[in-house]
């Protein structure tokens, strides 16, 4: 006969076969664990998202207001405009009225169909056919909140809306705020998480503001996702690197759905809720089981 394989002669022993024993009738409690465990981690990683989306609404509020008052406003314009007529005094007249009783904005105007101020708070009769705003306009003869820099030096952020006289396309309404009208004070009112940086784009991908200024917004951006591409996906969080190579947190959600949207950056350890993580899962109901053969051999053996 063969004689047994001295390697596993110590298997053969009873306080071991007890102890495997007790192992395998352990193992369903374990594999239950397991799976409690990823369940905790999923209703973590859940409740982390939803308070980093609930922040970003909140750091952007201001923006949102300011926007959503602005296209109020050329919505109103836009369907008073008509009832001037041609008498451009009258229109100038109107819009300077309305533009007095919006804060920091600086520009309202009625541009023509071919593109030329019709009237207006200034530039009267300018040429306005080479702007990016007009362009966007002709393309697609619809409202939008746009940013460019216009006839000025400084960057703007423009209100459009379409006007319409005797069902008609007749230009269009622009309101223009400097980008610095838009950037509110982010200060936080309680101790809660704050993002490093809440921007605001469009569905075109342009930013319209930035808590920490405009022209370095595209330094933490995403560097392998569109602002574009984002506008389409509606409320989400990921993780990339920015354009300056950081590991970043991203939140990103719609302030008003198909127009206008917000962007939070958030450190990288943002995104770890307690330190828990998927090898948790795993490594604590292995300890445990491990715990529980080391407690089951000792008792054998004292027996």
């Amino acid at each position: 006969m063969l004689a047994p394989m001295k390697g596993f002669e110590g298997l053969n022993r009873l306080d071991v076969r007890r102890v495997l024993l007790l192992g395998l009738a352990l193992m369903p409690i374990g594999i239950i664990a397991m799976v409690q465990t990823y369940r905790v981690i999923e209703d973590s990683d859940a409740r982390l998202e939803a308070a980093l989306l609930g922040e970003t609404l909140a750091a952007a509020t201001g923006e949102r207001q300011i926007i959503l008052r602005s296209r109020g406003a050329a919505q109103t314009i836009a369907r008073i405009i008509p009832t001037y007529g041609d008498d451009e005094t009258a229109c100038s007249a109107i819009l300077s009225r309305y533009a007095s009783s919006i804060d920091k904005l600086n520009f309202a105007g009625h541009i023509s169909e071919s593109g030329i101020v019709r009237c207006g708070t200034d530039e009267i009769g300018t040429d306005v056919t080479g702007t990016a705003t007009y362009q966007q306009y002709k393309a697609t003869r619809l409202p939008f909140v746009g940013s460019s820099s216009g006839n000025r030096s400084v960057g703007v952020i423009s209100v459009v809306e379409p006007v319409v006289t005797d069902d008609a396309a007749d230009g269009y309404i622009v309101l223009a705020f400097p980008h610095s009208a838009l950037s509110v004070n982010s200060e936080a009112k309680d101790k809660g998480p704050r993002p490093l940086d809440t921007i605001t784009f469009n569905e075109n991908g342009d930013v319209l503001t930035s808590h920490l200024g405009v022209e370095s917004a595209v330094d933490r951006i995403p560097a392998n996702r569109a602002l574009s591409a984002l506008s389409v996906t509606g409320a989400s969080t990921f993780e990339d690197l920015d354009n300056t190579g950081v590991e970043r947190v991203y939140t990103v959600a719609p302030l008003l759905p198909g127009a206008i949207y917000a962007l939070s950056i958030w450190p990288a350890e943002a995104a770890r809720a307690g330190g828990l993580t998927s090898m948790s899962a795993v490594l604590f109901p292995f300890l445990m089981w491990l715990i529980s053969l080391a407690v089951a051999y000792f008792a054998v053996h004292r027996l």
